[in-house]
């Protein structure tokens, strides 16, 4: 929404499509909040998504029932309906893959217009974000054996890789972005080589959550429970029966090409899980999971709605009696749209309580009121980052803060951006240790501003000091306040933070969202550790149990926690 709003790149790969067209929303659609024309986006897309979804599934079931069924199921999927109802890119995402099942399932595909659409859309969906590569082998089998003269013909070879390629035009609007600086932008795509460094998210690696994730054998097997946990829990028993029933009838289905489709999809995603090795040490890398979970959602629901088409047959074939048949089926049936109703019953309290959340927008509040006038600001991690900058930049509060990402201090394109934001801020010589380059910032800086982290980072001759959610940098020219001065600054600001239980998350936790619990919780444990070391136990037991309320499945807080019971 923050990148929207300012035109600027968000993280790799950086979305420019999603940007221009939030971008436009915002200033065409003048209603509500910025945050509401963005999210507008996600409401649009999955709109459209149905009715290309539709129009494929009904020549797929040869129903029109079963397709508004299976159209349906989708919709109300927990993951489905989170992400269609706030800004989320993904959304755009599976807009562009209902278009290309649907073109590739036509039969006038061979149409030289068509053919260009579909690579059109591909190379759109691929360069939005490549997360759909891992339908695509899949898709190739199907059109090579169906339609095999599309990959013979040289002309339709050529045509393909035009109009693909067509498909990255948007990231054309990046190369200008060198012109104008935002406190977002963590990438100078100034010339093609930065460019593709962007597309190819370099800087994160290939299909990896973030830089400091990689592939581990053990986290594989749990990305893959997980998986499955996740699978039980949102299509429910019934759900993952006729999912099983669906399987088996894809292993029996005469039409090879279309059985070797579906299962191709399932391989593909079951490698791409292992591959990806989801740690889920915290709800925002277990959130992040559930976002990816939205394509192969797409396919199971019509594996799920094939079972109970082939169950319909099964009954056909044994029951001799008409009256019989036909009642099994309509029973059948029902069973399906009571099933889309449980689904709908279910989730829809848990989406409605996001209708009027401030959340995110209060962790931007607390994190920029703990704040001095014109201090400088290190957040690491995209929930205190992100929601901080939205409510800065976005919502136009406390615009005296400078953001500076302590971590790309050594980056030549960032310093010329933090001299072009803050031209009073001075700039060190960088190093080829990145803490000496930090340190010196830290020693140059200090004496014309005060400086704050989300967390403390290891300096020279100076101190960080826990002050609410952050941590205050005091270098060893200055005095440290007395204990009890800082205690008493610290209990003052934590009565004025939101509590992050006033929203949504009393009553479900919504995992992307509930991440902001844990930038809270770590916040009292820092002052419940402060507390103890002053002796202060009656205050620190409070802190510690407030950390836990918060965030009970860190071990850490827990130990603590438990340890100071009886202090």
């Amino acid at each position: 929404m923050t990148a929207a709003y300012l035109q600027s790149i968000p993280h790799p790969p950086g979305f420019p499509l999603y940007i221009l067209m939030s971008s436009l929303m915002i200033k065409i659609v003048d209603v509500s909040t910025i945050a509401w024309r963005v999210g507008l986006m996600s409401a649009l897309s999955i709109i459209l998504a149905r009715i290309m979804l539709f129009q494929w599934l009904k020549k797929l079931f040869n129903s029109l029932y079963l397709a508004i069924c299976a159209v349906s199921i989708f919709s109300f999927l927990y993951p489905v309906w989170l992400f269609s109802s706030v800004a989320e890119v993904i959304m755009l995402l599976i807009l562009f893959l209902s278009i290309i099942m649907y073109l590739s399932f036509d039969k006038n595909i061979t149409k030289p217009f068509n053919i260009a659409f579909l690579a059109f859309v591909a190379g759109l969906a691929i360069f939005h974000n490549y997360l759909i590569l891992i339908t695509f082998p899949s898709l190739i089998y199907y059109l090579y054996v169906k339609h095999r003269s599309l990959f013979v013909n040289i002309q339709n070879r050529l045509m393909v890789i035009l109009f693909f390629f067509l498909g990255a035009t948007p990231y054309i609007f990046y190369l200008s972005m060198p012109l104008r600086t935002t406190p977002l932008d963590t990438s100078f795509p100034n010339n093609l080589f930065e460019l593709i460094r962007l597309m190819t998210r370099s800087d994160y690696g290939a299909f990896r959550l973030s830089r400091n994730v990689s592939f581990s054998l053990s986290s594989a097997f749990t990305s893959l429970l997980n998986l499955i946990n996740f699978i039980v829990s949102d299509f429910k028993i019934i759900g993952c029966i006729f999912i099983l029933l669906g399987v088996i009838t894809i292993w029996r289905q005469k039409d090879k090409a279309v059985r070797n489709f579906f299962i191709l999809n399932l391989g593909t995603f079951i490698v791409f899980f292992f591959y990806a090795s989801f740690p889920f040490t915290i709800n925002f890398t277990a959130g992040t999971f559930e976002k990816y979970l939205l394509i192969p959602y797409l396919f199971l629901v019509i594996i799920l709605v094939l079972g109970v088409k082939s169950l319909v047959i099964l009954i056909n074939h044994q029951l001799h009696n008409h009256f019989l048949r036909h009642l099994a089926k309509v029973s059948l049936y029902i069973s399906l749209a009571i099933y889309v109703v449980i689904l709908f019953v279910n989730n829809s309290p848990k989406i409605l309580l996001l209708k009027d959340d401030r959340t995110a927008e209060n962790l931007g509040y607390d994190v920029l009121n703990t704040v001095e006038k014109g201090a400088i600001v290190n957040l690491k991690g995209d929930t205190i980052t992100y929601n901080s900058l939205y409510v800065t930049q976005v919502l136009h509060h406390r615009a005296d803060v400078k953001f500076i990402n302590f971590l790309r201090l050594n980056d030549t394109r960032y310093q010329k951006k933090i001299k072009s934001l803050y031209p009073d801020v001075t700039i060190p010589a960088i190093n080829q240790k990145y803490e000496i380059t930090v340190n010196d910032f830290l020693i140059f800086n200090s004496d014309k501003f005060t400086i704050y982290s989300s967390e403390p980072i290891d300096s020279k001759n100076s101190t960080w000091l826990p002050k609410g959610i952050l941590w205050k940098y005091y270098p060893e020219t200055d005095a440290l306040p007395n204990s009890k001065a800082l205690i008493l600054e610290n209990l003052k600001i934590w009565d004025l933070y939101h509590s992050p239980f006033s929203g949504s998350l009393s009553k479900y936790k919504s995992l992307l969202l509930s991440d902001v619990l844990r930038t809270y919780a770590l916040g009292h444990w820092s002052f419940a550790e402060l507390l103890n070391k002053d002796a202060q136990y009656r205050l620190a037991k409070g802190e510690y149990e407030q950390a836990y309320n918060l965030w009970p499945e860190n071990p850490t807080i827990v130990k603590s926690y438990k340890k100071n019971l009886n202090k």
